[in-house]
C-alpha cells in the first residue's frame, strides 16, 4: 500500500473518501487475521497521508 502523497493529490475527494473506506477495512482485517492482512502499519500511514490529502482538497 504505497502511493504516496503525489498521487494523492490528483485523487477527487471522493476518491479518497472510498480510499481511505479501503484502508480501514484492511485495517480492521489486520486487526483480527494478522497473518492474512500484514501491512497493519504501513496502512496506518497510508491512511494518514488520505486523510490529510483530503483535507486539503476540502480547503
Amino acid at each position: 500500500m504505497s502511493s504516496g502523497l503525489t498521487t494523492m493529490k490528483r485523487l477527487e475527494t471522493s476518491r479518497l473518501e472510498e480510499y481511505a473506506a479501503e484502508i480501514t477495512l484492511y485495517r480492521w482485517l489486520a486487526a483480527r487475521l494478522p497473518h492474512w492482512f500484514p501491512d497493519a502499519e504501513s496502512a496506518t500511514d497510508e491512511y494518514k497521508q488520505v486523510i490529510e490529502a483530503a483535507k486539503r482538497k476540502i480547503k
